[in-house]
């Protein structure tokens, strides 16, 4: 299971009594139709109603969602720029990252937690496994591509436990996240992809691709 989604905040808002008297800015530090994203876009209009302005999702992916995190990090510390974080650039990444951009315990405040979501090993439609015990078959006569939503991820570490776990040799392929990765999935330009359920549940459930395992009970 991985813990994602604490909604961050940088420290030092502005009093209560003044805030918020502009629109606040929701960075996702992933491209648009990963789970992230997914789930900014679905709590934005309840958060905004709250709030009393507008709350705008804005992508800004890269480096496993280092680029976008950074950003929020370093920006004023006046409340009206959030991070949607999760798992991967909140405690995986920083915890992995050789050249850390940010520091996630002294530069980012938890505001409260949104959503744990499992993680979800799927497969391609062209892919020839259904199980997971033809899975490790497969694996095991051959080198499988999987696809992460980048290096450093909370989907890349759960490979590589996979692999440890499994004592499997698998092709990692990095994407930039989990939208551009699942849509290679689909086309069966990777045979096998690691993500977080939320992405990858509407093709499951159409047939499109094959559950294959998932991290809850």
């Amino acid at each position: 299971m991985t813990r994602i989604l604490l909604l961050l905040l940088l420290c030092g808002v502005a009093q209560a009594q003044e805030f918020p008297s502009k629109p606040v800015r929701i960075i996702v530090p992933w491209p648009p139709s990963g789970n992230v994203d997914i789930t900014a876009r679905t709590v934005a209009p309840a958060f905004g109603e709250a709030l009393g302005q507008s709350a705008i999702v804005e992508n800004r992916a890269g480096a496993a969602g280092a680029i976008g995190s950074a950003a929020v990090a370093k920006s004023a510390a006046d409340g009206y720029t959030l991070l949607l974080g999760s798992s991967g650039t909140i405690t995986a990444g920083p915890a992995v990252w050789k050249n850390r951009q940010y520091d996630p315990v002294k530069e980012l405040v938890a505001v409260g937690g949104i959503q744990s979501v499992p993680i979800v090993l799927t497969a391609a439609a062209k892919t020839p496994v259904s199980t997971y015990a033809e899975f490790v078959a497969l694996a095991k006569s051959k080198q499988i591509s999987i696809a992460s939503a980048g290096s450093g991820s909370s989907n890349h570490l759960a490979i590589e436990l996979l692999m440890r776990m499994g004592n499997l040799n698998l092709l990692h392929v990095p994407y930039k996240g989990s939208g551009p990765a699942l849509t290679d999935l689909l086309g069966s330009q990777v045979e096998t992809m690691m993500d977080q359920l939320t992405a990858s549940i509407g093709h499951i459930r159409e047939g499109r691709v094959k559950a294959i395992a998932i991290s809850s009970a």
